[in-house]
This record gives C-alpha cells, structure tokens and sequence, in this order.
C-alpha cells in the first residue's frame, strides 16, 4: 500500500487556526486579568457583601432549641456533645465545648469577637422606638489565679441612616454598623466547678425581652436581656441565685480583646 503525502496545505490551514484560537485566547485572559485588576476592591466587596447578607439573614431568623447546651466546660460532657452534633467545636487543649450555629463558622460569615466560645443568643429584636436591630451574645473565657470567668458579650448591630432616611428592612439595602452593648455578664466560678450556659429564648410578651440560663455545678439561674430604646443591650442576672454574678460596663470600642469591628460603608445586613 502507497504511503500518502502529507497534505500541507491542510495542515497550514488548521496551524493557522489553531494560531487564531491561541491568540483569541490570550486576548481573553488578558482582558479579564485586566478588568479583575482594575475592579477587583469592587468585586470583592460584592462577594463580602453578598456573604454578610445570606449570613445576617439566618441569623435575624435564627431560633435554638430550648435547653440547648452553648457552653459546657466538663470534658466527658463536652465529647459526649460533639459526637452528637457536629456544631459543637473545642478550643484548642480546653476542656469542654461551644456551640456555635453553622452559619457562622464559615469563613467571611460573620464578624466575631477574637476567643469567641459560642453563641447564647442571636435574633433581630425591635426597639421601643426603632427599627429591627441585629442582637448577638457570645461567651469568652479568662482564667485568673483565683477564678475562672465566664463573660457574657452583648453585641448590637443598628443600621445606620440611609440618604433616605429610612432604616428599615430590607435588609441587603442597608449599610449595617456594629455598636458594643453597654455591659457584658460575668459568671465566677472556680476551675473544678461545671459550668453550663444554655441558649437563650424570645420572650412571647415583649418583643425586645429575651432570656437564658446559667448554671454552675446544681445552681440555675435565669438572665434577662433587653434592648433599650437607644439600641444597647443589658443583660442580668436574677436575685436570689447561688451563681456569682457581675457586671463590667463596655465602653464604645473597648469591648474584651480589643476587638474594634466597624464598618462603614459596608452593606452589611
């Protein structure tokens, strides 16, 4: 059997398209490297901005489970929970565990205090005389020669004024500013104590009242949060408990660990 000539001719052809098709494809490259460049703060902004909405979303709508355990520092409890729900998370070589919803665990969800060991409460809540307002208390720890302290960190998140002037929802048309509560919530207890925190609850009666229980060793007690009319959060402690409680005033943009979060001009819902 002969063996056929190439065909160059035809070869040439397909070179030259296949030329064509290589330069139409660095052109591409080269234009969207360009565009990315150019716009990049912009379409990372977008990203953040889409992130913090689907996040902020679930969390104004979110409700746990009455007697959910957020915080238990006793180590056999603390695995029994992680095996149980995979929201449960320990702090390094601590020995017990948080919960902290799913939602927030992702990278870009939600800003969040630094040594944050889970959430007790998270909702919109109405002001007296306000719009809705995003309400989130989370729990961090601090150890001292004598005691171990369990703090309990309010953080409001108010919207701030539109060039309408209208501040209500919804709630991806809205730049969002965080705003420490006026006071956080300290348990004492002593490091061989138990200490158990479960998730707060939505008062039925008063829309901007919610509650949630302590417990150290046998001893419950219940707390109370409210937001007031100027959009800062107090929690307290109920009389006529065993549990050591105080309270520790938060100044603006002093809250534990020197976390200053803002963010102007960020259309954080």
């Amino acid at each position: 059997m002969p063996i056929r000539p190439p065909d160059y001719k035809s070869l040439a052809v397909k070179a030259a398209l296949m030329r064509r098709v290589l330069i139409i494809i660095v052109m591409i490259t080269i234009l969207a490297t360009l565009f990315v460049y150019l716009h990049w703060p912009a379409l990372y902004n977008s990203v953040l901005n889409y992130r913090y909405a689907r996040t902020a979303k679930a969390a104004a709508a979110y409700r746990a489970a009455p007697e959910l355990v957020v915080y238990d520092d006793d180590m056999k409890a603390g695995r029994q929970l992680m095996a149980a729900d995979k929201n449960y998370q320990r702090e390094g070589a601590w020995r017990g565990v948080f919960h902290t919803p799913s939602f927030l665990s992702q990278p870009n969800g939600f800003p969040r205090q630094p040594r944050c060991m889970g959430v007790v409460f998270l909702h919109a809540l109405p002001r007296p005389s306000g719009p809705l307002t995003l309400v989130l208390v989370d729990i961090q720890r601090r150890i001292t020669e004598d005691a171990m302290l369990v703090m309990l960190v309010p953080h409001v998140y108010r919207p701030l004024p539109t060039t309408s002037g209208d501040a209500e929802f919804p709630w991806e048309e809205l730049p969002w500013q965080q705003i420490p509560g006026d006071q956080m919530l300290v348990i004492h207890a002593s490091e061989n104590d138990r200490t158990r925190i479960f998730a707060g609850q939505l008062d039925p009666q008063v829309p901007n009242h919610f509650t949630f229980d302590c417990m150290v060793n046998a001893d419950r007690t219940t707390c109370d949060g409210t937001l007031g009319a100027s959009g800062q959060l107090t929690l307290a402690a109920r009389p006529g408990g065993n549990i050591r409680f105080s309270t520790v005033p938060l100044k603006p943009d002093d809250s534990p660990g020197g976390n200053k979060i803002f963010l102007p001009g960020v259309r954080m819902p």
